[in-house]
């Protein structure tokens, strides 16, 4: 009988302890899912994290790869704190994270963003965005100031939503807009471009180049025919005056003009 009631005490106690392990494992799962929606990376998570300096961001996790051999995708997420330092920042294609690789197809809403009222200083010099992004968010580089050399952005995007890169200071000698890309309202508002390159189907929303003042060339590539869904006054307060080319296009140089100054292009804009 104390033989069988001790038997029944030890069952007891290790069930009880089968089931903290269970309820524990469950926690850990759950916490590990949890935070892999938004992993927070520095330098050495990243596959390609030029110009990194100091701080970290977050990933956003959209999907998991289905095997060992293939990706999944994420978005780069708001940074932490703002704290994000770095000089020539050059965002890779893949993110690697828990031994997993991700294509970053998506930088989110806000990212380095910080208010209205202040400016983001610790974004400096240039910026490159990876190939594998489409998708970049309202105002995900807005008022980084110190942003004052080149933007350069993959030819796979086709979301450039309101305000992305509103108050920087990229000074490109050319910078294009790639074809079939929907650019948001004052997505480039008070940037330095001094040359821009329009391609095929693009859709721009009301005043994206406002405050254009260094703008000298606009160059239409491979236009069939005029837009009918552009924003209005796409160059308000830009430089008053300039040249339009057309190339690869069956529209001349002064259709295309003409068109530009009906959405904003000052009146003394002429035909290349």
């Amino acid at each position: 009988m104390k033989y069988q009631l001790h038997l029944n005490r030890r069952q007891k106690l290790t069930g009880l302890l089968y089931l903290i392990c269970v309820l524990f494992a469950g926690f850990l799962i759950g916490f590990s899912l949890r935070f892999d929606r938004y992993a927070v990376i520095g330098n050495s998570t990243g596959t390609d994290w030029k110009g990194y300096i100091s701080g970290s961001l977050e990933i956003n996790v959209l999907s998991e790869p289905e095997n060992r051999s293939s990706y999944g995708t994420a978005s780069l997420h708001k940074s932490v704190d703002n704290l994000y330092t770095a000089n020539n920042l050059v965002i890779p294609d893949v993110i690697r994270w828990n031994d997993k690789l991700y294509d970053l197809v998506q930088i989110d809403e806000n990212a380095f963003y910080i208010d209205a009222d202040h400016s983001n200083l610790l974004l400096t010099g240039s910026l490159t965005i990876g190939n594998n992004v489409h998708t970049i968010g309202s105002y995900a580089f807005a008022r980084c100031i110190n942003l004052n050399e080149r933007l350069i952005i993959g030819s796979n995007v086709t979301q450039i939503a309101a305000y992305a890169f509103q108050g920087d200071n990229f000074n490109n000698s050319n910078f294009t807009i790639w074809k079939n890309t929907n650019v948001g309202t004052s997505a480039f508002t008070a940037n330095d471009f001094r040359q821009l390159t329009f391609c095929e189907n693009i859709v721009l929303g009301n005043s994206v180049f406002w405050l254009s003042s260094s703008l000298l060339e606009i160059i239409c590539d491979g236009w069939s025919s005029l837009p009918t869904n552009w924003g209005s006054d796409l160059f308000i307060l830009s430089r008053a005056n300039g040249h339009v080319s057309s190339i690869n296009s069956n529209l001349s140089s002064a259709e295309v003009c003409e068109f530009l100054q009906l959405h904003g292009l000052g009146q003394s804009w002429q035909a290349a």
